[in-house]
């Protein structure tokens, strides 16, 4: 099992790896537009709250990963769509899942790479204070529950992607909400302070709350009825 799952992602990788050269300037230039626009966002997040700490990092990061893997995660279904690449997978009995989970993973290391250069070449202009007198058991908390919330609203994103075959709009829109104003990372004082993204953020201060395991639970669900739908509507 375990050899199946990394030679799945050694694929991934590889794919990611060729598609990476094969389309080399169209890369690079995407690769440094995302440097340009973090560092803005960086700019405005140490404007805003005074400082760059440990904790607006790995908040800044989660909402990265999720705003990096799910917009090409949605970019490349409705692709695939476009060319019928999906035909082919229920044909061959492959899981979709699977595979854009796989990917979740490679573009999570690429988005961590990408925002480590990011805070290196900002900490030319702007302190950037790394020492935390956070605990170690809150930034596991963090870093798995955030992950999990990731991972749902991924694959959420992908079911709407396959029932309505173009959402790229949304996408970017529902991004810039979670970034602004969810409390992922920046901490306005709003209607939506309570929501799950603001929670799970939460955890690096004060540690978990039953409250959040429940909302991602529920979120769960929701997420696990879309995949329902999704699959009888791919494979009927």
């Amino acid at each position: 099992m375990s050899s199946m799952i990394l030679y799945s992602l050694k694929n991934e990788f590889v794919r990611y790896t060729l598609e990476s050269k094969n389309y080399g300037m169209d890369f690079i230039s995407g690769k440094i537009g995302d440097m340009i626009y973090l560092s803005g966002l960086l700019f405005a997040l140490y404007y805003s709250a005074g400082s760059i700490n440990l904790s607006m990092v790995l908040r800044f990061l989660t909402w990265y990963i999720l705003y990096n893997s799910m917009l090409n995660a949605v970019s490349d279904v409705e692709s695939e769509i476009r060319a019928d690449y999906f035909k082919n997978l229920i044909y061959t009995k492959t899981s979709i899942w699977k595979i854009y989970l796989y990917r979740f993973f490679v573009y999570s290391i690429e988005s961590i790479l990408v925002l480590i250069v990011s805070l290196l070449f900002m900490s030319i202009f702007i302190p950037i204070e790394l020492n935390s007198d956070l605990k170690v058991i809150n930034i596991l908390y963090y870093i798995f529950l955030s992950t999990v919330l990731n991972i749902i609203i991924y694959c959420t994103m992908i079911s709407l992607t396959l029932i309505f075959e173009r959402i790229m709009t949304f996408a970017t829109l529902f991004m810039t909400f979670v970034l602004f104003l969810s409390g992922m990372v920046f901490n306005f004082n709003n209607i939506f302070s309570n929501m799950i993204f603001s929670k799970v953020s939460r955890v690096l201060t004060v540690g978990v709350d039953i409250s959040i395991l429940i909302r991602l639970f529920l979120l769960l669900v929701i997420s696990y009825i879309f995949k329902i739908y999704t699959n009888r509507k791919i494979y009927s």
